[in-house]
């Protein structure tokens, strides 16, 4: 935590100084021109792949980038239902922000994909395991197209095919 704290002054001392200008401009509202969705990994920042400053992207991160298909809601531990964040953030950004492009990007090594693999792994994460139900069109092309016991080539696959199959 008290490495958060220093980045936050270095930042706020540093980085917010020589840029007030950009950031106070930045109140006045966004008009990012990609919705850029991907996973929440921690090894992922779509600002630095895509060489993009704070107000350029609209970014969207889940476990798996995984985005449910349209009309889904996202079941809660109860009986209740609520409306799926993700469907909500991207009718926002297509429609209140006018995105123009929208960007789903994988990555390797996804922790998401590996338990869709693996569902052992999701034993004791319920919630996890209920999110990945959204990723049944990969699940269901792994199960077709890549009987393979080869662990890693049915991993790359599956990180091809989430990306290809989100709706």
């Amino acid at each position: 935590m008290q490495k958060l704290v220093q980045g936050i002054h270095q930042f706020r001392e540093h980085i917010f100084r020589s840029e007030q200008e950009f950031f106070e401009r930045l109140i006045l509202g966004q008009r990012p021109e990609t919705l850029f969705i991907t996973c929440s990994d921690s090894r992922i920042n779509p600002n630095l792949l895509t060489q993009t400053r704070p107000g350029e992207l609209f970014i969207l991160r889940n476990a798996g980038g995984i985005v449910p298909a349209s009309g889904t809601n996202v079941p809660k531990m109860g009986a209740e239902e609520e409306a799926c964040g993700e469907l909500a953030t991207i009718e926002y950004a297509v429609t209140l922000l006018g995105v123009k492009d929208i960007i789903i990007c994988g990555h390797s090594h996804c922790g998401a994909m590996q338990a869709l693999l693996t569902p052992q792994l999701l034993e004791r994460l319920p919630a996890l395991q209920s999110w990945l139900r959204h990723a049944e069109p990969t699940e269901r092309v792994l199960s077709n197209q890549y009987s393979t016991p080869d662990v890693e080539a049915r991993e790359t696959a599956s990180l091809k095919d989430n990306v290809i199959w989100n709706p």
